[in-house]
């Protein structure tokens, strides 16, 4: 009886394993093919929220001598910070109308940089 709920309970946590190494890719997936870039922050956020279980879980069965491999870990922390690296990178870039100086126009009048960003209609995120 012993070995059988032994069996049941590690059998559990690899299936809860497997859904969130499964889910990791899935989301960044999903997320890719959004229209913005703000819904494909939040599919990202949900791969790195289940990459926090996963690791989670790692834990658990490593406590419970399930497996002693740390290459693992090292293998999730690259992910993490991967995941990390490109949530950064779509940040919009925020204009600071105070750091912005003058450049010449195709008149050859002089524009404040700020003008001609607002002049184009998709000047919303750079």
């Amino acid at each position: 009886m012993k070995l059988l709920v032994s069996f049941q309970r590690k059998k559990s946590i690899v299936n809860q394993m497997r859904r969130s190494a499964v889910s990791i890719p899935s989301n960044i997936a999903e997320g890719a093919t959004r229209k913005s870039k703000i819904e494909f922050k939040q599919f990202l956020y949900i791969a790195l929220s289940s990459a926090a279980e996963l690791e989670t879980q790692l834990i658990i069965a490593q406590n419970l001598k399930y497996f002693d491999d740390c290459k693992i870990f090292e293998n999730l922390i690259i992910i993490r910070r991967q995941l990390l690296s490109l949530i950064k990178s779509l940040k919009p870039i925020t204009l600071n109308p105070s750091s912005l100086v003058s450049i010449s126009g195709i008149s050859g009048q002089k524009n404040d940089a700020l003008d001609v960003v607002k002049s184009h209609s998709s000047a919303k995120e750079i």
